[in-house]
Formats: C-alpha cells, structure tokens, sequence
C-alpha cells in the first residue's frame, strides 16, 4: 500500500479531465453513466492530485460512502414527494420506519447493498433512534417490507438489477416507479415462496402497507391510497390547498345559511305584520295584538295610524 505524504501542492483535476481520467472516448459519451468517486494520487513531482473516477455497475449497486450519483430533478421531486407522503402516513405508527436514501447492510456474505430511495421498515423498535447513513438489517431484528424505486434515465438498468439484490435479501414487495413515462409506469414484484413473481404493470398493491400505488387519470402524477380507506395521501402543498379549499367553502357556507337565515326572519316577519293588519282592520285593540303577535305596542299603534 502506498503511503501519501502531506503534499506541498495540491492538484485537482477537473471531473471531465478525461485524459487523467478515463481512457479517450468521444464528446458524445458521457464519461461517468453511474456516477463517479474521487480519490487520491501521487503526481509525477509528489504533489497529491484529486481525481474522478467513473463508477461501474457494479459501484451502482453497492455504492461507498463519498461516491457521487447525481439524480436528475425529476427523479429527485418524485422520489422525496413519496417519502415525505409514506413518512406523514405512519407518523402515528412508532414501528414503522421510512428511510430515504440509507445503505441497507444485509448481512449476507456476498450481497450487494445499495441505497433505497424508499424502504419501508415495520417492526423497527424504535425509529426515532434510527441514525447514521445505513440499516443494520441483523442489528435491527427486521428488514424493509417494501422498497420503492424511482428510475432515472441514467440509471434504468441499474435499478432493475436491483431485482435480483431485495429478492435475495427477501424484501417481500419491490415497486419500480418510471416518472418519465405518461402514464406513470409501475412495475412490481412480490415474494412467493422465497421468490420474486412480477406482477401486472399499471398500479401496484402493497399487502404489506395497505397502500394502493397507481398514475392519476392524467398520468403525470402518482396517486397513493389506503385500500381500506379509500383515503388518498395528500403531500404538504396539496393538504394546503385542501385547507384553503374546505375554508373558503365552509365561509360561502355561513354566508349562504346566515341569508337564508335572514329570508326566513324576514318572511317570518312579514306574516306577523299581516296578521297585526288583519286584526286590527277587524278592530282588535293594539295592546291585544301585541300580545298576540309579539310585536310592539308601538310598532302595531304605527300600523294602525299608517292604514288610517
């Protein structure tokens, strides 16, 4: 093993550097298709130099702490918007954990552990505790019953390998999420004696959740709902404009029932006064009717010099 002095000139290369890189390719070929990890060097007159090296499929699979695999905004918006809706789902439930981005660490010799963008964990003893940037699965005592992801174009092959790493580490549901796609494309997998059997694409049904995934009847957005509640999850801006919603109809509401309340006053009214008329056009005394109609003495001697 090379031992690295402390340089007395730093040298950092840029990550497109391709000579110091990779080996010449064209301009059309992206240099870094998974990403890529920066590590250190000797240069020829003993500076340190930083360089970026392309990760692999492999590395996509079973990334390091520091490896770099930027997302595109889409998959990023897609993919936190979900965690966010799951995570505010089982806020009440103190066993069920939903980790977003965190190495999962099997504990099966030989087996790749990536970084989810969702696990759902149940059974989690507790999950405020859960810190650091992976799950222990052994540690824990359980593993993610469900793991969702969200494919990038950069990516799609990588995420599909997946399959074979969460039936392995018998994940019982794996959800394949395509945002780039209209319709969402939805592709599930589902345990069945210790393996994998794909299930029909357009919308997902988690048994282990309860929780119906599929394209809203746009297609440009994912819908999540409780299938024992019919319930869909709202994300925090939708749940405000809910609120604004419900508010502004509960107002048109109290509007509307203080109008109608004040029609039915006035019809109300208007029937006492014709009564008080037609008592005193009979020659009923005025202290009498006012008795009878609730009205004033004065209001009802008013009446009686107005249709005099």
């Amino acid at each position: 093993m090379t031992t690295l002095t402390k340089p007395q000139t730093n040298v950092v290369l840029p990550r497109y550097a391709l000579s110091a890189v990779l080996p010449a390719q064209s301009v059309e070929e992206e240099p870094f298709p998974y990403g890529w990890r920066t590590i250190e060097d000797i240069g020829p007159n003993g500076e340190t130099i930083y360089r970026d090296i392309a990760l692999t499929l492999d590395d996509f699979l079973d990334p390091q702490e520091g490896d770099q695999m930027p997302q595109g905004i889409e998959h990023s918006e897609e993919a936190i918007e979900i965690r966010n809706k799951l995570k505010k789902w089982f806020r009440h439930d103190p066993h069920m954990a939903v980790l977003f981005d965190v190495k999962m660490k099997w504990g099966i010799l030989g087996l790749q552990e990536p970084f989810p963008d969702i696990a759902v964990i149940p059974k989690v003893k507790d999950k405020h505790a859960l810190k650091g940037g992976h799950f222990d699965v052994l540690a824990q005592g359980t593993r993610p019953c469900l793991i969702v992801e969200i494919t990038s174009p950069n990516y799609e092959a990588g995420d599909r390998k997946k399959v074979q790493i969460y039936e392995r580490a018998q994940v019982e549901e794996y959800l394949i999420i395509n945002p780039y796609r209209k319709p969402f494309e939805l592709q599930g997998y589902r345990l069945e004696q210790g393996q994998y059997r794909k299930l029909a694409t357009g919308r997902f049904l988690s048994r282990t959740t309860n929780l119906r995934f599929e394209p809203s009847v746009d297609g440009g957005q994912l819908i999540i709902t409780d299938t024992r509640t019919d319930e869909v999850m709202l994300s925090s801006v939708e749940e405000i404009q809910a609120r604004k919603i419900a508010e502004t109809r509960a107002e048109q509401e109290a509007k509307a029932r203080k109008i109608a309340e004040a029609r039915a006053e006035q019809a109300e009214q208007a029937k006492t006064v014709e009564m008080a008329s037609k008592m005193l056009a009979k020659g009923s005394d005025p202290v009498f009717v006012a008795e009878i109609t609730g009205l004033s003495l004065l209001e009802v001697v008013a009446m009686r010099r107005k249709e005099k």
